[in-house]
């Protein structure tokens, strides 16, 4: 069933979300609940990190996941993945890539059940698929593949046929699936190098194809050191060539409005300053549902109509105060995030209304659709997704309802940001998001270190011990020296050098696809840094060294009662194949429900999608080696305007 609705802006296909709503009634029922069972090698995954790994559903959807890590004997530990949906599912786990970078790996689609598989090998299943998917893509498109890596691949495909006919009590059975997933490892991170550097060297040679760099000034912290960096009447013997040709103002609703007055003098003030130094202004996003709203619209007892009103004012008067000098606004984020239909339809019209209200006035900007989580990892953190977003923007790019989209991909292992993939699954990911045929602005960051500014408790010279993944002891992030605590995980992973590394990877694979027309590093400079304990409680789940694992989500069976539930199933894994999922048309419109039971609660309490410390500058307002590195990218491969 179809209708029109905004005046012809935007078709909304009929979508049918009551299985998505059924599937949420039925979590409560074990039979209903999918479990997956890896055994690992206990020595060469920490049991903190693994309980990092999360369960994705077909499409690579993340799922809400409980992890559980059991001890099976003094070689092996146990990881148990239960999910709400009792239906295939791939698991993504942490690893190092053995070359400063850290990433998580995933299986192929595996049928739930209590089956005992072997992690490393089902990671090499998936590292094996995603090689040969890639090397056929890219091929096709003209991509010269040296013999020698040929020559590799046809080795691994071997080996891994010797190991899956293997019985996995042999003594070093453990060792050789380790080993392969090391080699299927190095040859990904190859191929993906051979690929970016053909890929962008044909794009240097390409007549008209522009990206712009862009970041994030929230504040106006950013002058000083921006001229000390860029200007060439710095004092600095040798200041950077200019490296930014955009800057993305954010904008809060809950600082902008102040007992129903609009202050817009911040945001002006960054306006000036931006224009003085010919960077062009993207503006937004102007709301981001559920974590933005003004405290006095932030009560259960809120009608839509109210919620409606206050939103028209405060767009009236954001178009009135800045909308002259905005080239690109960026309307609305987490739209989808939502727990009924009658909430994202009222956030989704909203957004259409926006972009009218915007284009009448302004005809020469751009209003984009935002997305907090493109990768869908919300839905890790128990929050409720009625469509995915890459889903979402497919059907809205039929209709033509957007100039483009911003979609935001900060990596991290707290809540609320989003969990780094394999550098194979990121070209997936601009694959999917290319689809729509519209610009894309690309909003993109990554820690350099811990929140905290010391361990919570133990001897902050006692680190991991040598990854266990490549010949050099160069990564030290996977297991540790005793049982005695150390520092933070995140103080452990995301090193300066490991952000500049996969600030690399992302922004290379980034401009390698046309629609990518903008990238945006979410944080200028670190904020002072706070302990961990007090950052943890902000984000809730993690507690840094602590023991408990993820939280159990309400009314929900603990994992422990799933395991003598879950019935024995077959090992058909043979017969699975993973096949893209066709995005279907969906239909979007709701029945004639009440707009009274639009949620305009907050649903979701977590900071804003970045950690503390993944800015370009640190508090010292130095500038980081990634920096640098964007710098030497954008020399090698942008033209100038």
């Amino acid at each position: 069933m179809a209708r029109r609705c905004a005046r012809g802006v935007l078709r909304l296909l009929s979508f049918s979300v009551e299985a998505q709503f059924g599937r949420k009634a039925r979590s409560t029922s074990l039979t209903n609940m999918g479990v997956l069972f890896f055994f690992y090698p206990k020595h060469l995954l920490a049991a903190d990190l693994a309980r990092r790994a999360f369960v994705a559903l077909r499409g690579r959807r993340p799922a809400r996941t409980q992890i559980r890590v059991d001890e099976i004997d003094d070689r092996r530990n146990l990881l148990v993945a239960a999910y709400d949906a009792d239906a295939s599912a791939s698991l993504y786990a942490p690893c190092s890539d053995g070359e400063g970078g850290f990433f998580y790996a995933s299986t192929e689609l595996l049928p739930s059940g209590r089956k005992r598989r072997s992690l490393f090998l089902e990671l090499s299943r998936g590292q094996l698929s995603r090689i040969q998917k890639k090397r056929a893509d890219w091929a096709a498109a003209g991509l010269v593949l040296p013999m020698r890596l040929r020559v590799a691949i046809r080795k691994r495909v071997r080996l891994f046929a010797q190991l899956v006919t293997t019985n996995d009590d042999e003594q070093n059975f453990d060792e050789r699936t380790v080993r392969l997933f090391t080699e299927l490892r190095e040859i990904s991170r190859k191929l993906n190098e051979h690929y970016l550097t053909q890929a962008l060297a044909a794009r240097r040679n390409a007549a008209k194809w522009s990206t712009n760099f862009s970041f994030v000034a929230a504040d106006d912290d950013w002058i000083d050191s921006y001229d000390a960096l860029f200007s060439p009447k710095t004092k600095l013997k040798a200041p950077l060539e200019p490296l930014f040709s955009a800057v993305n103002i954010r904008v809060n609703w809950r600082d902008v409005e102040r007992d129903g007055l609009y202050d817009w003098g911040r945001v002006e003030k960054i306006l000036r300053d931006a224009r003085r130094r010919n960077l062009r202004i993207t503006l937004g996003p102007l709301v981001r549902w559920s974590s933005d709203l003004p405290e006095h619209l932030r009560a259960p007892n809120v009608s839509a109509e109210q919620l409606q009103r206050e939103f028209e004012r405060y767009l009236c008067s954001a178009i009135d105060s800045v909308g002259a000098y905005v080239s690109r606004w960026i309307v609305a984020t987490n739209v989808e995030n939502v727990p009924n239909r009658s909430t994202f339809e009222f956030r989704l019209l909203a957004a259409i209304q926006t972009r009218k209200e915007i284009a009448a006035r302004f005809p020469r900007a751009q209003i984009f659709l935002g997305f907090e989580q493109a990768f869908g990892d919300y839905a890790r953190f128990e929050t409720d997704q009625l469509i995915p977003p890459v889903e979402l923007a497919a059907q809205l790019s039929k209709g033509r309802a957007f100039h483009g989209y911003y979609i935001e991909a900060n990596f991290g292992l707290t809540p609320g940001t989003t969990a780094p993939r394999d550098p194979m699954e990121l070209h997936r990911f601009f694959e999917r998001w290319s689809i729509g045929g519209v610009p894309l602005a690309v909003a993109f960051s990554c820690p350099s270190e811990s929140p905290a500014g010391r361990p919570n408790r133990g001897d902050s010279n006692r680190l991991l011990t040598a990854s266990p993944f490549g010949e050099e002891r160069k990564r030290r992030f996977f297991t540790r020296e005793s049982r005695a605590e150390a520092k933070p995980l995140e103080e452990l992973l995301w090193s300066p050098q490991m952000q500049q590394e996969t600030a690399r990877r992302f922004y290379s694979t980034a401009l390698t696809r046309s629609a990518v027309d903008e990238i945006i590093w979410t944080r200028w400079q670190d904020s002072p840094q706070m302990s961990y304990n007090e950052y943890a409680s902000t984000t809730s789940v993690f507690y840094g060294d602590s023991e408990e694992t993820t939280p159990v989500p309400p009314n929900e069976a603990p994992i422990s009662d799933v395991y003598d539930e879950v019935d024995e199933v077959e090992d058909e894994l043979a017969d699975v194949e993973f096949e893209e999922e066709k995005l279907d048309e969906v239909d979007l419109a709701s029945d004639e429900s009440s707009l009274r039971d639009v949620s305009c609660s907050s649903e979701i309490e977590s900071p804003e999608n970045f950690t503390p410390t993944s800015g370009l500058l640190g508090v010292d307002k130095k500038p980081k080696p990634t920096l640098y590195k964007l710098a030497a990218i954008r020399r090698a491969y942008l033209h100038d305007e």
